[in-house]
């Protein structure tokens, strides 16, 4: 049998005060998980996608993911910066540099460390910059743009690194500090308040009502399971792109589940009807910033909006529990979340140019987006 693979260290890990910049690939990145996990940990802000326990299943199960190498910057042996990095995607004028990202992942913040994460994802520009001499920038997806990480990058850049924003929006997010009624008081109205009180009722009849919460690896292990066989039922399962409709997808979701309840990090809430589940949601991450990622829900019970008055447990145990901030993942000016969570979080694509070349490449991107933009529309369009 052959001995597992010694935990990797970085080439500087003698010197507390250096700070240093190593790509590493997945391979050695995973030899460095429990670095990587200790930064994840005290990051300014958390982004459960780029833990290790949701990048590692992403790179191998997920065929558009690919493999990344992860951007990582160290003071001596601590890991202060980290950022999976995307191979480049070259077009006229110079090769796109992008984090590294899918269609599962709707937030690309870098983990920083609190003290020394502004100057690690300031090395890893400058590194970016003498690596890839061709590069006019690089392109960060889904940056939240207020907060701890958005004002560090913001620092970093600096006027070395001017920095641009592409596709602003908002989506909704459940903002910590509040009581439940007062949150119903502010977002849903009272007409609104009273056709859900009327649909839990309702469903009531098919069996009583409950919620379990499933926290455990093995707990979390048996929920996705229900969550899988629900959302095979719907119009994903349909369409081909529920997370069951190959066992490359079942295993992600099982692999990353199961992977952030070993740190605490994922929890499962399924919304009951007696003996039948009847809606389903996966939150990541934790009490400083949750993720609500998934949800899913039985059609055969659609008339009661069960996906809906879940989302009212889920909001009553994230106030009670005091989450700081949970955001919806959701797109801007979703139907359901919307008129539940009224305060809404700030998102854009932030585009960082390495050279002058950058701001022709930006151009360039923003004509391409623009195009992609009109097509769709125009597709809307001609389906309706």
């Amino acid at each position: 049998m052959q001995a597992p693979a010694a935990p990797w260290t970085p080439p500087l890990a003698h010197d507390s005060e250096a700070l240093s910049v190593v790509a590493l690939g997945m391979d050695e990145a995973i030899r460095a998980a429990q670095a990587w996990s200790d930064l994840a940990g005290r990051a300014l802000e958390p982004n459960p996608f780029f833990e290790s326990a949701f990048v590692g299943p992403a790179a191998r199960l997920l065929a558009r993911a690919g493999d990344p190498h992860v951007a990582t910057a160290w003071r001596g042996s601590r890991m202060v910066a980290l950022l999976p990095l995307a191979t480049p995607r070259f077009g006229r004028l110079a090769p796109t540099l992008s984090a590294w990202t899918h269609d599962q992942a709707v937030l690309g913040s870098p983990l920083l460390d609190p003290d020394d994460g502004r100057d690690g994802f300031r090395a890893i520009l400058h590194w970016l910059r003498r690596r890839n001499p061709a590069a006019g920038g690089l392109l960060l997806p889904f940056v939240a743009e207020e907060g701890a990480a958005a004002a560090a990058i913001r620092e970093a850049c600096g006027l070395d690194f001017p920095l641009s924003r592409l596709d602003p929006h908002r989506r909704a997010a459940l903002v910590g500090g509040e009581r439940f009624e007062a949150l119903l008081d502010r977002g849903v109205s009272a007409k609104k308040r009273k056709e859900f009180g009327r649909l839990r009722r309702r469903l009531a009849e098919a069996g009583a009502l409950r919620v379990s919460s499933a926290e455990t690896p093995a707990e979390v292990e048996r929920a996705s399971d229900v969550f899988l066989a629900m959302e095979a039922k719907g119009w994903k399962g349909r369409s081909g792109t529920a997370f069951a409709a190959s066992p490359r997808g079942s295993e992600f979701l099982r692999g990353v589940t199961r992977g952030l309840a070993e740190q605490g990090a994922c929890r499962i809430d399924v919304l009951h009807a007696g003996a039948a589940p009847v809606a389903a949601a996966i939150l990541l991450g934790g009490r400083r910033r949750a993720l609500y990622w998934k949800t899913a829900y039985d059609e055969s019970f659609a008339a009661f909006s069960p996906g809906a008055l879940l989302t009212l447990d889920v909001s009553r145990r994230q106030l009670d529990d005091g989450v700081a901030l949970t955001d919806s993942c959701a797109v801007a000016d979703h139907p359901m979340i919307d008129r539940i969570w009224p305060d809404r979080i700030a998102m854009a694509d932030w585009w960082i140019a390495l050279r002058p070349t950058g701001p022709a490449l930006l151009a360039m991107l923003r004509a391409r987006r623009a195009a992609r933009s009109v097509a769709k529309t125009a597709l809307r369009r001609l389906i309706r």
